[in-house]
């Protein structure tokens, strides 16, 4: 609710829609929601990689997922496993494990320990500059975020010439 709102530049504005949702979420939650009892709920990150016929699963889902997880916080990181999780494909899904970087599981390297919500940009810490670099060439995953081309474009440029090393 609101959260386009969250983004203006003016504090006093950010403040007062923060504030009205707050007062929203306190409503919301005194009325009773009926969920699925047969549904197992799962949540994760909303950077997942599926196949075709687990999209056409989730498209032809359409009108169940509005109806369901319409009032839900996060309804991306919600919706897709729950639904997956309690279908046929359940055991298809992949279920990576690690502490360190949770996100490998979807083969996304991402790095969350940074705190506020938002992802580490690799290659922002010119004290882990090599460390980062490492560790990106040597992941099993095939993706990785977050990068910054506009402030810290070193770390890509070395990640290209990587590449282009290791493939002559």
């Amino acid at each position: 609710m609101f959260t386009r709102y969250y983004k203006t530049k003016n504090i006093l504005l950010k403040i007062f829609w923060k504030g009205l949702r707050s007062v929203f979420e306190f409503f919301v939650n005194i009325v009773p929601r009926h969920f699925p009892t047969d549904l197992q709920i799962k949540c994760g990150s909303q950077w997942v990689s599926i196949t075709k016929n687990c999209c056409d699963y989730l498209i032809s889902k359409e009108d169940y997922i509005l109806n369901v997880f319409k009032h839900t916080y996060c309804p991306d990181e919600l919706f897709v496993q729950t639904l997956l999780w309690n279908s046929d494909f359940r055991s298809k899904i992949f279920q990576g494990n690690t502490e360190d970087f949770p996100y490998e599981h979807s083969i996304r390297l991402i790095d969350m320990s940074s705190g506020g919500g938002t992802p580490y940009i690799w290659g922002s810490d010119k004290r882990k500059f090599d460390e980062d670099l490492d560790l990106i060439v040597n992941t099993k995953c095939l993706f990785a975020r977050k990068f910054d081309m506009e402030n810290y474009p070193e770390i890509v440029k070395k990640l290209l010439e990587n590449l282009q090393y290791t493939h002559h």
